[in-house]
Order: structure tokens, then sequence, then C-alpha cells
């Protein structure tokens, strides 16, 4: 007689095997807790946040621009005339003070311009360390006396020929359709590891244009004198000239007239001797010595005054 095995039910082989095993504990399984190490982030690594038009707009003007001329047409910046120590910059309020860093930004005024990169000019002020970065310059607001920061006004690199001072704004007009281009600084406070943009700010807009024409400028004590053209400083050379040789003829006139005065009281002197005198060739000679010569020469150049 064949004896047939009976099969095990399978829910009760399942059933036994999950009696044996240990319960779950998700502590048991290993952890990378490097993964997990939140490192805080530097204002020098940290992601720059953008602006675009509107959000420039929309900013607050709690910057200041320094030594920028204002008049009828806005704010700006003159960059080839002189800088007589009153170098342009920025002065922000106490709020922006009291951040532990500040990104100072400068962006192209126009609409749909916020990919246009516009290099910040290098700091003036020397006790300042600034860190450059490719969308601006990280500070320090306890480096900075009375909140302000002031920049190059012109200056070029001179291995690059590249402006480290402010660039002109006409070599930005190819974003603006030709219009007349305008520049913002933005500061941008960064404080526990991230920038705080809703307590971004910004300067008024501004130009940047090369210099004013002659008649434009205020006129002072300190202004230079207008240049002269190069016939004029010719034909001043000439009469100074003229008048040092007029000079040195008039002191030689007066020379040969008293040598002439003199000669002729010595004459006067021998022709009245000659009256005492006996006939002989000595008379003679001396008669005809001191004998008046009435020349051409002499009816020229006689009552002569220089």
């Amino acid at each position: 007689m064949l004896l047939v095995p009976h099969p095990t039910p399978v829910h009760s082989t399942r059933a036994n095997m999950t009696e044996m095993m240990p319960p779950y504990d998700p502590e048991d399984e290993w952890v990378d807790t490097d993964d997990i190490v939140s490192v805080p982030k530097t204002p020098h690594a940290a992601q720059c946040p953008s602006f675009n038009f509107a959000d420039l707009k929309n900013m607050p003007m709690c910057i200041t621009l320094v030594n920028f001329v204002k008049d009828g047409n806005g704010n700006t910046l003159f960059r080839d005339e002189p800088v007589r120590k009153q170098y342009p910059g920025i002065r922000f309020n106490s709020k922006m003070a009291s951040y532990d860093s500040v990104l100072v930004r400068l962006v192209l005024y126009y609409e749909n311009s916020e990919g246009v990169a516009v290099r910040v000019p290098d700091i003036k002020t020397k006790q300042m360390s600034p860190i450059r970065r490719s969308d601006g310059l990280v500070v320090s607001p306890q480096e900075c006396g009375s909140n302000t920061i002031e920049f190059k006004k012109k200056c070029m690199n001179k291995k690059s020929g590249h402006d480290t001072a402010f660039e002109l704004g006409v070599n930005y007009q190819s974003h603006t359709n030709g219009i007349p281009s305008q520049f913002a600084f933005v500061l941008v406070p960064f404080q526990n590891g991230r920038f705080l943009v809703g307590e971004a700010g910004r300067s008024e807009k501004f130009y940047v244009k090369s210099k004013r024409q002659e008649r434009f400028l205020p006129h002072n004590s300190r202004s230079k004198r207008p240049k002269k053209n190069t016939e004029a400083l010719r034909v001043e050379t000439n009469i100074k000239a003229a008048q040092d040789i007029h000079d040195t003829l008039r002191q030689r006139l007066r020379v040969v007239q008293h040598d002439n005065a003199e000669y002729m009281k010595l004459m006067s002197s021998v022709r009245t001797v000659l009256t005492l005198m006996p006939d002989g060739p000595v008379k003679i000679g001396l008669s005809y010595g001191s004998r008046s010569l009435n020349t051409e020469n002499d009816a020229n150049t006689r009552g002569v005054t220089l």
C-alpha cells in the first residue's frame, strides 16, 4: 500500500513564520547622520535673489545717493568731471545697518532687464573689506562710517582695459531700445543664513554720463580756466618777444644819446680854444676834426625817442 503525505496548508506555514520573526523596530536600522547635518549658508555662497522691474518699482527707497547732481532731469553722475574728493556713494538707514551683512547690487532700471549684469563699482573707502560676487558686493555695515559707502568715480584696469568704477549709460542703450539708460542701487540684507528679500531697499534711479558742457558748469573760484587756442598763445608769445626787444633798444639808445652829448660838449670846447690858438698846422687839424658833420643819418637820428 503506497502512503502519500498530506500537503501542509500554506496559511498555517506563514502564520508559524510570522510568530517566529521578532517585532520591527525602526531604531534598529543604520542611519548616516552626516547626511542630515544642516550647515548654515554664508552670504558669499547663498543664492542671490533676483528682482524684476515690478519688484524694483514697488521696493522702498531707503538708500540716499551721495554726491550726485540732481536737476530737472533727475539724478546724474558725470563720470568724467573732476571728483575733487567728493566721491559718489550711497547712504543707508539704521535698520539696514543693523544686519550682519548686506549685498550691494547695481541694476539697470528698465523693463525686462533683470538678466542684464551691471558691475558694482569698486569701493573707495579703504577701511572696508568687501567680497565681490558675480551679482554684487557683500559688505559689513559695521565697517561703513556714517552708514555711507563711497565708490570710485572713474577707474580702469590697465591689463584688461575694463572699467572698475562707473560705466557710462550709453554702453547699455542696446538693452533699453535707445532710451538713455538709468540705474539703481539695491541693498539686500543677510541674516541667519538667508537673504531677507522682504527687507531689501533701493535708491532713486540715476544716469551715468560723461560730463557737462562748459556753459552748464557751476562757476566758482575752483573752476578751471578756459583753455586758449594755439593761435592766441602764438600771438601772446610774439607780443612778449617784441616788448623785450623794445626795452633792449631803448636802453641802447639812452647810452648812445649820452655818449653823443658828451662828444658834442668836447667839440664845443675845442672850437672855443681854437680861436685863441695861433695859425698853424695844429690849428688847421683841430679845426678840421671839430667841424660840424651834417649827414643824412644824423638828420634822421636827431631827436629820436623810443
